[in-house]
């Protein structure tokens, strides 16, 4: 090529604009790539604090197993002392329970 027309082409405004925009682009795109793989980081990391705080909220087993009154339990006579009795049993157990 004629070192003359690369000079004048050099020189051209419209080439220079050109070049000035083809390495904006290419920076641009850069700029793009490095948002793009700190915003997948991003989305790893609020999946991960996601889990945990529902691991956190999640009901824990409750301290004391589940405890349900059979029949047999209940008082055989319907007197009043024997009706308290089981009263005062069942506010003794449901207070032992957390929450």
């Amino acid at each position: 090529m004629d070192p003359t027309g690369t000079q004048q082409q050099d020189q051209n405004p419209f080439h220079q604009a050109l070049s000035g925009q083809g390495a904006l682009l290419g920076q641009h795109k850069q700029l793009i790539k490095a948002l793009f793989e700190s915003n997948q980081n991003m989305v790893q990391q609020i999946s991960e604090l996601a889990r945990q705080v529902s691991t956190l909220t999640s009901p824990a087993s409750p301290a004391f197993p589940p405890h349900q009154v059979t029949p047999a339990q209940l008082p055989a006579s319907s007197s009043a002392t024997s009706s308290q009795r089981f009263l005062h049993n069942l506010s003794g157990t449901i207070s032992r329970r957390p929450g």
